[in-house]
């Protein structure tokens, strides 16, 4: 079996996907800036991070949960994202037709995360909407991959 592949779309692929694993580096920095402002922490020993020491040891604060959830949202898709594309890369797709798949995906994560933390874009069916383009993608190229070697 021969494996031709072109390049650019793996520098492509290279470029959304840093942009996304950067994503992914900044919502525990936003987890725990929200911690801060609100003192609100999961162990005591957090305390140390607020002047005065004085926080609340909880772990159902709502504006907390809602940036937890959305990075866990994010490890749950975009980490197969990247191995998907990775494996669509294979399936010698057209150069602009995988950077459109690969620049919708990064645009609708980052929509999904905006729609989902800024208190005054919270609208759940944009959520909705963002977090299903992003799945339906992933299903397309798992779908390709599949076709390809069958």
């Amino acid at each position: 079996m021969k494996i031709d592949v072109d390049f650019e779309i793996f520098g492509i692929l290279a470029f959304y996907s840093a942009i996304l694993l950067a994503k992914i580096l900044v919502m525990p920095v936003l987890v725990a800036k929200q911690r801060i402002n609100k003192k609100v922490f999961a162990n005591p020993e957090d305390k140390a991070f607020v002047p005065g020491g004085e926080v609340s040891i909880k772990h159902t604060d709502q504006d907390v949960e809602r940036y937890r959830r959305a990075h866990l949202n994010d490890l749950e898709n975009i980490l197969p994202f990247i191995f998907l594309a990775t494996l669509f890369c294979f399936t010698n797709p057209g150069i602009e037709f995988a950077r459109c798949l690969f620049q919708l995906f990064t645009i609708a994560r980052i929509g999904h995360t905006i729609f989902y933390c800024a208190p005054r874009a919270r609208k759940a069916w944009l959520r909705f909407a963002s977090c299903g383009v992003g799945w339906v993608i992933n299903a397309y190229m798992a779908f390709s991959v599949f076709m390809y070697n069958f």
